[in-house]
Order: structure tokens, then sequence, then C-alpha cells
């Protein structure tokens, strides 16, 4: 049972769908098992008699039926209002946030009774999935059918029956099996075969690939692009940085909603690219046949596969956070919530907070923001006192952990320990600091450390020797800046290092993974904030080289542009040639170099500059408009 419950969500539900039933090359059969309008016919004895068996205690028992109880309710339609009426005794209130949980313990019966006879499913609220992949046909029947009947079973007064004309099933790996259907009943009615099935927004089909899920997936990017030109075109509008979130919510957020959890093709893959690329030219307002490469040079967007590891990682880090999530992390195959860690104590865990690390903060890209962070954490902790700074260098195979006074710069303690991971001799540093009387703030420049505090897992060692005695505070604060120097210098000396070198910068999360692979990959900055909506996709344009001249005006305004000649000379008039060639002596091919430097330049000045001049070339390439079926700021952007 998966939904409503505390750091779990729809998408493990499909995760573990894609390890058992996407991945599998059995034939089989996936059932969705459907209940007719669940929240609204469930009684409200069910729900009592689960508090009761819960065993949630007299108050919580009578807090529940107090909120059930009685419920009475008034329809308004303009003038027209009926009296109130008793809501009766069925049903969860919806939009409460306790109804959720009322209805998973009604539930909760028949997920142990299916789990007891080894049935695969996941159960996300209403929505119960099963499958059974098999070659022999009785046994899928029979494993299914009796699936079926658990769930009647214990769901039996409760108001809860199975709807057959809602639920649905499909054939997994058909062509590995020689039966093509197989009958199964819930609640007296045939169950059908759908050619596709809709799990938790998951689409499987039938037949290989995934051609329904791409076509459900395009229509989403098309109606977020028609959302775009809505409240932005290429001269006025909602700028850059606010199209940008528009893409990122309403088409990117679809795609990587259901991407990591199918089977991809090479080919669908490329397609699932080519719509992010599609809504980014639609969100930069660059031209639609703009370069994939020059596109990336803006580093602005990330590919499906980048999206969808980095989804992976921190789907895996979120779950290993809890119990629930670590058996489906072992479920699915990932040990990666069981690598030699330790869970910290309850009362350690009410001891010691620990703060949200910020982000953006690469120790190169982000200096400025590292550098105040520094500053405001001294300047916050020397006012409130109590305050240490930790840190650790290693050397041989041989640690030294140290904690020093943030006032006073002293060593107020020191350790040595054998191993080569600096990771773990950083944990162990904060374990000495926050055991030591009378702390109350940790500073570690090591985001590897405070993320495993943050989480209660930590090193074996780490766990054993944090005994803190008072609540404590771990912060993260940037490598050799502010406090950290101290500690920094204190442990390079005890070991004997000239240079103790930074933290090294460790993203975690699907935010800070893809913003670093877009910035590795950036060659132009973006516009200035003070740059007007045309400005800036001007400058776009000119930083994929990527304009609009009589080269493309003859083909997508041929009314208007009858000849692609250049009106200053008579040259085919190319991007360059209108930006460069028909200028003073320069070399062919190339970007003027005030074009050149503004497109990298990231000061106002600069980059108005380019923009001024590039529309004045362009400019003297305007035609004369004639009466044309194309209207003027176009799909196509015509001057």
């Amino acid at each position: 049972m998966i939904g409503f419950r505390e750091g779990l969500g729809a998408q493990d539900a499909m995760l573990i769908i894609k390890h058992e039933v996407v991945e599998s090359k059995k034939p089989g059969v996936i059932l969705g098992l459907d209940l007719k309008s669940a929240f609204d016919r469930v009684t409200h004895e069910a729900i009592l008699t689960g508090v009761s068996k819960a065993g949630l205690g007299n108050r919580s028992f009578a807090f529940v039926k107090d909120f059930l109880s009685n419920r009475r309710a008034k329809l308004v339609a303009g003038d027209l209002e009926v009296g109130e009426g008793n809501l009766g005794n069925a049903g969860t209130p919806q939009g409460s946030v306790i109804s959720p949980v009322l209805f998973n313990i009604v539930m909760v019966d028949a997920v142990r009774a299916l789990r007891r006879e080894g049935i695969p499913h996941v159960v996300y609220a209403d929505d119960i999935t099963m499958w059974c992949l098999d070659k022999r046909r009785e046994v899928v029947r029979g494993t299914l059918q009796r699936g079926i009947e658990l769930v009647e079973e214990n769901l039996e007064g409760t108001g809860l029956v199975c709807a057959p004309e809602k639920s649905e099933y499909l054939m997994c790996q058909q062509h590995r099996s020689s039966w093509k259907e197989v009958l199964l009943y819930a609640d007296g009615g045939l169950i059908p075969k759908v050619p596709t099935l809709r799990v938790l927004g998951l689409v499987l089909q039938e037949k290989a690939g995934n051609s329904a899920m791409l076509d459900r997936l395009r229509a989403k990017v098309l109606a977020a692009m028609r959302l775009i030109q809505r409240v932005s075109s290429r001269r006025r509008g909602i700028r850059e940085e606010g199209v940008l979130r528009l893409v990122q919510a309403f088409a990117l957020s679809h795609i990587m909603y259901v991407g990591p959890y199918l089977k991809w093709w090479k080919a669908e893959l490329n397609k699932l690219d080519a719509m992010v690329r599609k809504a980014c030219r639609a969100g930069l307002g660059v031209l639609s046949f703009t370069h994939n490469a020059d596109l990336d040079a803006l580093g602005v967007h990330n590919s499906v596969t980048e999206m969808i590891e980095a989804h992976r990682e921190a789907q895996e880090l979120r779950l290993a956070g809890t119990a629930a999530g670590r058996e489906i992390l072992a479920r699915v195959g990932v040990s990666r919530g069981n690598t030699g860690l330790a869970e910290l104590p309850n009362e350690t865990m009410r001891c010691v907070k620990v703060r949200p690390i910020p982000r953006h903060m690469h120790p190169t890209r982000d200096a400025g923001r590292r550098a105040a962070r520094a500053q405001a954490l001294e300047r916050l902790f020397l006012k409130s006192g109590g305050a240490v700074c930790v840190d650790a260098a290693v050397r041989d195979g041989v640690g030294v952990a140290v904690v020093t006074d943030l006032a006073t710069g002293e060593i107020k303690t020191a350790l040595s320990v054998r191993g080569g991971d600096v990771c773990v001799t950083e944990g162990i540093a904060i374990s000495l600091a926050v055991s030591l009387p009378g702390v109350k703030a940790v500073l570690s420049d090591s985001m590897t450390a405070v993320r495993g505090y943050a989480r209660g897992r930590v090193p074996p060692l780490v766990a054993k020797l944090c005994k803190p005695r008072n609540e404590v505070e771990v912060v993260w604060t940037p490598a050799h800046m502010g406090g950290n120097v101290a500690p920094d210098r204190m442990a390079r000396e005890l070991l004997g290092r000239a240079f103790g070198g930074a933290a090294v910068y460790a993203p975690v999360g699907y935010g800070e993974v893809l913003r670093a692979k877009r910035e590795a990959r950036r060659v132009y900055p973006p516009p200035h904030e003070n740059l007007s909506r045309e400005e800036a996709v001007l400058l776009r344009q000119l930083q994929v080289k990527c304009i609009f001249t009589p080269v493309l005006g003859r083909y997508v305004a041929p009314d208007v542009y009858r000849t692609d000649a250049c009106v200053i000379c008579g040259e085919k008039a190319t991007v360059m040639h209108v930006l460069w060639d028909c200028s003073p002596v320069g070399a062919p091919g190339t970007l003027p170099e005030m074009l050149d430097a503004g497109v990298k330049d990231t000061t106002l000045e600069g980059q108005r500059r380019a923009v001024q001049k590039a529309r004045e070339l362009r400019d003297r390439q305007v035609r004369n408009r004639a009466p044309c079926t194309l209207t003027p700021g176009g799909a196509f952007g015509l001057p």
C-alpha cells in the first residue's frame, strides 16, 4: 500500500511495476481493478472498525467518530438554494487531509490478504493493480481471479464493491504466449481486455513500444506550447526565465512523470528529446529550425536520458530515508538503503537538528553566493554563541578530525582515525562536536556528512560517537571561508599536508544535478534581466546564429521575399552574409567582433550593443510587405 503515506508516492508504485512487469520478458496479464465510487460509498462503520483494529486509542476513535457523524450539506446554484440535508452514514469528506488515511485503514485487510497469498500487487488509494507473469493461462487466470476474490471478501460489508465495467486487463508480451485472452470476473461481471492500460497515469500497451504514451506526451507538449504563445511572443510578454518555468511545469513535468518507468527504444528517446527541444525553442523564441548543437550551447535544457538518471537517483535517495521506502528498494533489487550505514537513534535525532543545504552553491559558478553565506553564518553564530566549526583531512589511509571554536579559532578537540574516506572522517568530526558540552551549533563543509545526519543514516563509527548532551544544530558552510578556515588549517597541520583542498562539491537532488550538467556545457550567458523580451529573443537568435533572413523568408513567405538576394550587394543573404560579409571587412563565416563579444557578454551594455547592431543589419534586408496569407510575427517570427 503506497498511496497517502509519508515519503511515498504514485511514482514508487510505478517503479515496482516497471521492475516486475515492464522490464520482464515473461508473458502474462496485468489487471487494473477499480472500485465503484470508493470514497463516497465506504461506510462509517467500516472506518470506525478499522480505527479500532489499528489500536489508535480512545481519543482517536472519538475524534474520527465525531468527524464522520452528523455531516450536513446545502446546495446553492445562483439564486436557487436547496435546504440542508444529512449526508448519511457513508463516504469520507472529499478534500479533508484525514480522509485518505481513513480510506487506507479500510483497505488494509485486503492488502494483507493479497500479500499473504503472494499475489504481486500495488495499491494506491482505490486503484488496485495486480499481475501474474506466466506462460500457462490457467496459472495466470487462477492467480488473478483469486486476487479479485480476496479483495471482494475483505471489503464485504464496507460498502466497497468492484466495478467490472471500469476494471481492465492487459496482455503483456502477448507474442510470447499461445493464448490471446483470459476470462476474469468481478462482482459477477466480465472484465474487458484492452490494448492499452492506464495505471496511475502510466500507459502500458499490448504491442511492442510506447506509441500510446508518446501520443499523450506529444499532446501535452503541444498544449504547453499553445499556452506559451498566449502569454508571451517574440516581442512582448513574459520574459525568458518565466517562460522556461512554464515549459518545466506544463511540458517537461509530464515527460518526467512517466519517463523513468517505461522501457524506451532509442528512436522513442529521440522523439522525447525532440519534444523537449521543441518546447525550449518555443520558450526561448528562437526559430524552429535552430541546430540542436547550437541549442545545447545555451545550457537551458537537459536530455531526457539525463533527466531520467537524475530522477532515479533522487527517488532512490528519498526511498532510502524511510523503512517503507527501503523495502521498495529491496523489492526492485536496489540495495542502496543498506550499504553499511547505521540509523541514528530517535533520541539522537530529536537532539540533532539539521538545516537544509541551500541550492546553487557550486564552488566556481556560485562563488558570490558561497561568500555571502559564509559571512552570514559567521555573523549569526558569533552573536548567538556556542558554535564550533569542524573539518577533516586524509592522507595515506590516515584521517584527522578537528573541532575548533568559531569565536577564537582554538582547537576544542581532535581525533585521528584509520581510513581514507574523508566523508566518514567529516562525519566523525561532527559527532565529536555534538558530543561536547555547551555546543549549540556545528558548522561543517561536507555536504555528504550533513545529508547523512539529515536522513539519520550515517557510518557505524559516526553513529557510535554521536552522543549529544543537548539540542544541537548542524549547518553546512562553504569550505575555506569564514569559520571553516581555522579547522581546515589545523587539520592540515596535524596531518602534515601542505594543502587540504576544498570539500568536493557533490550536487544531490534532481534540480541540482541537472543544473550542474546544463552549466557544464553552457557556452553563452543568459540575457540580462533588464533586456526587453524582444531584445532577449534577438540575443538568443544571435547566440545560435539563426536569425530570420531572406534565405529563410523565401521559403516561409514567398510573397514577401521573392528572392533571397541581399538588397545591398545582390549576394545570397545568409545569416553570416547579413551580419558580417556584407559589412566592413571580416573573415567569412564568422561573427563580427562586436557581435561575437556581445553574445558572450554578461553585462547589460554589452548585450544591448550587440542586439542593436544585429537589429540594424537585419532591418536592412526588410522587404516591402505585399499582401499575403502569412501574418507578421507568426510561427517563424517575421521581422
